[in-house]
């Protein structure tokens, strides 16, 4: 296996598993931030990408996601959904757990290799909807010497926290699409 071929297959690896430890525990919102125009296939301003929908109907929500995106097989603990472009990047996943974010993506980071892991900023925020509240993350980290950026879209809903991250390379990361993305999450009850 090529070098970039293993560096890939391990950022892929890595930002499954914080994704689904990222929802280990309900998000500590910090201070208010702008939320990003409300999307969805019906109604609402157009997306900038061809919409593939994955609903969730224990916990009565649904995100849109680029079709351009492969299903993969979750694999994490708490993880419902992960996804990539068929290069691997950029790559979503959702995650439903309880426990304490912070600890457990820092534990899963490290021993994945990653290092320099850095809590960017954390900004509470509001759904779509104008009435869900959530919390969106961005952190900072490497693995292989290669800076990844993960934005991650929490939402606290009784004992559980809904995750819902997107990720890419730093240099490939556009943070506005992965924001649109991830405001797609709408909950239906």
């Amino acid at each position: 296996m090529s070098r970039t071929r293993l560096i890939l297959a391990c950022l892929t690896l890595a930002i499954l598993l914080v994704t689904a430890l990222a929802a280990c525990a309900p998000a500590k919102p910090a201070t208010p931030a702008a939320t990003p125009a409300a999307t969805s296939i019906s109604s609402g301003p157009k997306l900038s990408f061809t919409p593939a929908k994955y609903t969730n109907d224990e916990y009565s929500f649904y995100v849109l996601y680029p079709d351009t995106m492969k299903k993969g097989q979750a694999t994490s603990k708490g993880s419902v959904l992960d996804a990539a472009d068929p290069t691997t990047i950029p790559s979503i996943g959702i995650a439903i757990d309880t426990g304490n974010v912070d600890e457990n993506t820092i534990a899963a980071l490290t021993a994945l290799g990653g290092t320099k892991i850095i809590k960017v900023s954390e900004d509470a925020t509001t759904l779509a909807d104008g009435k869900t509240k959530a919390t969106l993350t961005k952190r900072t980290w490497e693995i292989g010497g290669y800076p990844i950026i993960t934005l991650t879209l929490a939402v606290e809903k009784g004992d559980k926290t809904i995750a819902f991250s997107y990720s890419n390379i730093d240099a490939m990361m556009d943070e506005k699409a992965g924001k649109e993305v991830l405001y797609t999450l709408t909950f239906t009850k």
